[in-house]
């Protein structure tokens, strides 16, 4: 783990086929749509995020953000994994 609050993780992580840094963002509990057939998830990314990401990105890091959309059954729950070009 490079880094870690309750906000936010970042770790480095190599593989064979080289290196990649991951950004998770987690929040629990999606609200429920209108017409309760969905769930939608808010991330709020802090001007320190920001900033952060900006330099990884210009650093030439290989980025990927990991958005965890958590519920209370862990088979409802969401991963949304963001590559550097997206």
């Amino acid at each position: 783990m490079v880094e870690g609050n309750n906000d936010r993780q970042i770790y480095d992580f190599t593989i064979d086929d080289g290196e990649f840094r991951l950004f998770i963002k987690y929040r629990a509990d999606g609200h429920l749509g209108k017409d309760g057939n969905y769930r939608s998830w808010y991330f709020t990314f802090s001007q320190e995020d920001i900033n952060e990401i900006k330099t990884f990105l210009r650093d030439n890091y290989n980025l990927l953000v990991a958005l965890v959309c958590g519920a209370k059954k862990l088979n409802e729950s969401e991963l949304v994994i963001i590559n550097s070009r997206e």
